[in-house]
């Protein structure tokens, strides 16, 4: 199949939205929500498999964090 290549003005875009009914933009912008979330969660999974990470390792990042938060309690206080 062949690829087909299609020169866009913005500005074109931005006018058709406009043009689009509340209830369309409101459908059209949760679309590109979804889109960017998947997006956000397809590279955090591929990030997870090129950059494992061990249980020891998620252990002693989590004591690093508690103990941080304790001194700044310690240190406020409270």
């Amino acid at each position: 199949m062949g690829k087909i290549t299609i020169e866009v003005d913005i500005r074109q875009i931005e006018k058709a939205i406009e043009k689009l009914s509340p209830e369309d933009q409101r459908k059209l912008e949760e679309k590109l929500w979804r889109l960017q979330m998947e997006n956000i969660v397809r590279k955090m999974r591929r990030f997870a498999r090129e950059n494992k990470i061990t249980e020891r390792q998620i252990k002693k990042l989590c004591e690093e964090v508690r103990q941080e938060l304790y001194e700044e309690k310690i240190k406020g206080g409270g």
